[in-house]
């Protein structure tokens, strides 16, 4: 049969897309061709089914039985051999005709393997056979191309693929080949690789790429491409020749990887990397890197230029030829520490120079962890600390010498206390008697001439004090051991008070002593009331002394101090004045306004010093203003701090207050007190006053006796002297609240108010630590030590 007539048949079939059958008389074949359909798929959008099936039938045994049965039955039975023919065509196009064309159409049609259509073609014949046969094949290659299907769905996520002819014209491309070239599939298709040729590779290499290709090679490499709007990007690309049976190739497939970012972060890398060489190599430091067995493989320019030695002598651990002899142990050991722990670490050694001269230098390494977080390794700088070492050997020297002054002047500074203490207690303990003698004189019968002879002694005594007070007063705040109180106090009250004092002296003179409050002030402030009224009563002391005639006023008014709320006291008066040249020089220390003023007027030159001195250590400033004869304004300024609300009440329980309290004259009567003193002179001066006010009382020389007295005896109040022989104040003061524990039916702790001629603070505090309750600072006055007496009382004040 000529091979046109199936070639014919075949291609009808796949162009109509129908089944078609065909019987050849002069072949006796009975063909019957169908088109094979898969899955719909991009691929299968064309003119042409997948693939066909073609049957053919031989028909010619059976038309030569139907012939042999027509000439045997000729003559006789011409209506039965009629019959016969028309049954056994019928025969055939049930059993074969009619199951052919069913499997063409069921195939055809592209039924699934489980449709019942195929039931009926499934029989137990060979038609049957050939049906399930056919069945499991269209099953297999549906299963075959969805895996197909899978992967290449699979391929174009990832992958950018495009697919040309023999002649490198290209028949497909995807999705992901269109986003990246940034050309629609109707732009690519027919053209050729060069419409996305960047024009960066030289034709060497594209004609060694085909040569490969054109021998049915792979070729492997990367491209990098042109966009339509012209940027560049790199592309990894494998190329696949499809070959024929004769292994020549009659398409290609090309599978691509974008790596643009990749390809840019290795040139930042690169950029990176040699930014890093041309700063390490033009640095002053030496900078090394060392691997994870902790040997150094990079030196930079500055390393080798100083040691003078080449990279490969260097590497390793050959740069710790360089190092001190005496520094190596050190050095490894602080190395290994590190590495082990991978942390950063400092380390100092002597490295020698290319001319053999050693400078110390300071290492500091730190470790180095790739991107996902793997230990790879140090990197160092080294700095040369020669000139510092230097310098701190220098500075050594020098810290030792000025050690030594230091002990020096702490020596010198202790002696100077104790001296300043010694002193303090030395002149104050005469002083108390002699105070004291004139004020008891003064209370006895006496002509004009001995009283004036006794407000002398007192008025003398007086003025020694103040020295004495002022240069203490100095001396603490040059030691820097002066400190500030800062509790509730009633500012109108504390003028008042210092007003009080100096109402007498300007009585005197003839002066007015005047007072102004300004609207806003405060009458309740919080800070130290005792320096608050030693500085007023410095300057309005000061203005009443140089003062002859008119007044003397104390003006108070709010004003801001460095940016806060304040007041700004005024001390004026119509007395002498002062020359501007002298003005400069009044608040230095031991100075006055001219070398007549101590002769006409006295004082030391301290007072206004320690004013200024006070008046900054509390937050303020101190000046004045002055014309000679037209009188002057010494001034100072405080910050204001108001007091909480749960410290309105004034002075509770503060020395201030407590030399405030009056006692009625008859208060003390029946009294026991222990007096603990060892001077003669101040024993018969406390013994007076405390006569006067009608206590009862015992004198023990010294601490011993002082504790032994307690021991045997009952008392309301003892007055202890610090400084005694045998057994100090401290001491015995201890031992009482001794006995006072151990006692059982007693009355309660007794108050134990010291008597001191120390008026330092710290002296004041020791006081404390050691159980006395109070203090009262030699001289001692009447007044003073019956208020003290009258407010340590408490109950015992009703007699209980």
């Amino acid at each position: 049969i000529p091979a046109e007539e199936y070639a014919e048949d075949l291609l009808k079939a796949m162009r109509t897309r129908k089944p078609h059958h065909h019987y050849n008389k002069t072949a006796h074949i009975f063909d019957y061709t169908a088109p094979l359909f898969f899955n719909q798929g991009p691929l299968s959008q064309n003119s042409f089914a997948e693939g066909a099936v073609m049957i053919h039938l031989d028909a010619e045994p059976l038309e030569d039985a139907i012939r042999w049965a027509s000439l045997r039955f000729w003559g006789t039975v011409l209506g039965g051999a009629l019959v016969f023919v028309v049954v056994a065509y019928g025969l055939l196009n049930r059993l074969v005709l009619r199951p052919i064309e069913a499997i063409g159409k069921i195939v055809g049609e592209g039924r699934d393997s489980a449709d019942d259509a195929w039931k009926s073609v499934l029989t137990d014949n060979e038609i049957g056979a050939f049906a399930h046969l056919l069945r499991n094949a269209q099953q297999d290659a549906k299963i075959a191309f969805q895996k197909l299907e899978n992967q290449r769905y699979a391929m174009d996520q990832h992958a950018i693929v495009a697919v040309t002819d023999k002649a490198g014209r290209i028949i497909y491309v995807n999705d992901r080949f269109c986003d990246i070239s940034e050309y629609s599939r109707e732009e690519v298709i027919g053209q050729t690789h060069r419409l996305v040729n960047s024009g960066l590779h030289p034709k060497e290499f594209f004609t060694e790429m085909w040569q490969k290709l054109l021998q049915g090679n792979v070729w492997r490499g990367e491209i990098c491409n042109r966009s339509k709007s012209g940027r560049l990007y790199w592309v990894d690309s494998t190329l696949v020749p499809l070959v024929d049976m004769d292994r020549k190739p009659r398409a290609y497939i090309a599978i691509r990887t974008d790596i643009t970012a990749q390809k840019e972060a290795t040139a930042r890398l690169q950029e990176s990397e040699a930014l890093f060489r041309d700063l390490a190599d033009n640095t002053p430091v030496l900078i090394w890197m060392a691997g994870l067995d902790m040997k150094h493989f990079y030196f930079n320019k500055r390393w080798l230029e100083y040691t003078g030695r080449t990279l490969e002598q260097e590497y390793g651990v050959g740069w710790m030829q360089g190092i001190y002899a005496e520094d190596v142990s050190a050095t490894v050991q602080r190395y290994q520490e590190a590495f082990e722990r991978r942390v950063p670490f400092t380390v100092e050694y002597r490295l020698r120079k290319a001319d053999g001269e050693y400078r110390w230098f300071e290492c500091t390494g730190v470790p180095r962890f790739n991107r996902i977080g793997n230990f790879i390794g140090y990197i160092g700088g080294c700095t040369d600390i020669d000139d510092r070492k230097h310098a701190e050997r220098v500075s050594a020297e020098a810290r030792k010498v000025a050690e030594a002054a230091a002990k020096t002047a702490s020596e010198a500074a202790r002696v100077k206390s104790d001296f300043l203490a010694t002193m303090s207690h030395e002149i104050r303990t005469p002083m108390n008697g002699v105070i004291g003698v004139a004020e008891l004189l003064a209370d006895t019968p006496l002509n004009e001439s001995q009283r004036g002879y006794v407000e002398t002694i007192r008025t003398s005594g007086e003025t020694l004090l103040t020295i004495i007070n002022d240069i203490l007063d100095f001396s603490k705040i040059e030691a820097g051991k002066f400190t500030l109180e800062n509790v509730p106090f009633h500012l109108v009250q504390a003028i008042e008070s210092v007003l009080s004092l100096l109402s007498v002296r300007a009585k005197e003179k003839g002066l007015e002593l005047l007072m102004s409050l300004g609207e806003s002030v405060p009458w309740m402030v919080t800070g130290d009331p005792t320096r608050f009224r030693q500085v007023l009563l410095n300057l309005a002391g000061n203005a009443i002394k140089f003062t002859s005639k008119g007044s003397v006023t104390i003006r108070v008014c709010q004003q801001e101090v460095k940016g806060q709320r304040g007041i700004r006291v005024d001390v004026m008066d119509t007395g002498v004045g002062i020359s501007a040249a002298a003005q400069a020089q009044l608040f230095q220390t031991f100075t006055q306004a001219d070398a007549s003023t101590t002769r006409r007027f006295g004082g030391t030159g301290l007072g206004l010093a320690i004013s200024r001195r006070l008046v900054e250590l509390m937050g303020g400033e101190i000046g004045l203003d002055s014309s000679v004869g037209e009188g002057s304004t010494f001034w100072f300024t405080l910050p204001l701090h108001d007091p909480d609300s749960e410290q309105s009440k004034i002075g509770v329980g503060t020395q201030t207050d407590i030399a405030a309290t009056d006692a009625p004259a008859d208060g003390l009567n029946g009294v026991r007190v222990l007096v603990a003193e060892d001077n003669v002179v101040n024993q018969k001066i406390v013994t007076a006053m405390l006569g006067k006010f009608g206590c009862q009382f015992d004198v023990a020389q010294n601490g011993v006796e002082a504790v032994r007295f307690f021991q045997e005896r009952s008392y309301d109040v003892v007055l202890m002297d610090c400084h005694m022989p045998e057994m100090d104040g401290y001491a015995a003061t201890s031992e009482i609240r001794k006995v006072e524990a151990n006692r059982s039916g007693g009355k309660g702790r007794v108050p134990i108010i010291a008597l001191t001629a120390n008026a330092l603070k710290e002296d004041l505090d020791r006081c404390m630590e050691y159980g006395m309750d109070a203090w009262l600072t030699k001289p001692v006055r009447p007044a003073e030590l019956r208020d003290k007496i009258w407010l340590w009382l408490g109950d015992r004040r009703s007699g209980e």
